[in-house]
């Protein structure tokens, strides 16, 4: 039970803790005005006997402020480059919040705000659950003919119709998350309670 509890601790502070039109490069740094997205020897991050083909379906699709950037295939090791020439200007204004999804029809946890000239590391894989998607996503899926149990779910509209109502799902996810630790935590306490009970007994 102790280390059931320590599991679903760890997981949850794991998951907190995380970010057409598009071009793909080898490790170098990015065109100047561009933002840079690297991507990690998936052995580095404990994934050896995977590729990024297989865990993002082959395909990241890019949104800043939730517009679509261009879909860009996905290889190791490899810098993504978001805000190129063609690309539509939100891809490329700094402070718009930047989201991926995958070739599989998932949105991805990790976010990053685009900033001109830096190069960020794209080490968090964590998923969204499988919970309604904003318009804006299930639009650009469709476009590309990704498939998305997401996208095929019945939920209320956001306030503004589209990615409110991702952010609400962040954040009633935060919440469940938050609940899982103090569950984990409490039995944890529990365990080690009975198992001196039992010890002095």
């Amino acid at each position: 039970m102790l280390r059931t509890a320590v599991c679903l601790a760890l997981v949850g502070f794991a998951v907190l803790g995380a970010g057409g039109a598009g071009s793909a490069r080898a490790q170098e740094s990015p065109p100047t005005g561009t933002m840079g997205v690297q991507f990690e020897p998936l052995a580095d991050l404990g994934f050896a006997n995977h590729t990024y083909d297989e865990l993002f379906g082959g395909r990241l699709l890019v949104f800043a402020n939730e517009t679509p950037c261009g879909v860009f295939q996905i290889r190791e090791p490899l810098l993504l480059v978001v805000g190129s020439e063609g690309q539509p200007e939100p891809c490329r204004a700094n402070g718009a919040l930047l989201e991926f999804g995958d070739g599989h029809g998932r949105m991805m946890f990790a976010t990053f705000p685009f900033a001109a000239d830096t190069t960020v590391s794209f080490r968090n894989l964590a998923p969204w659950p499988p919970v309604p998607y904003p318009a804006y996503v299930c639009a650009a899926f469709a476009a590309h003919a990704i498939e998305s149990g997401s996208c095929r779910m019945v939920g209320p509209p956001g306030p503004s119709g589209s990615g409110n109502l991702g952010l609400a799902t962040r954040a009633s996810l935060s919440r469940s998350l938050r609940a899982v630790l103090v569950i984990g935590v409490l039995l944890a306490v529990a365990g080690a309670r009975y198992g001196v009970g039992r010890r002095a007994a």
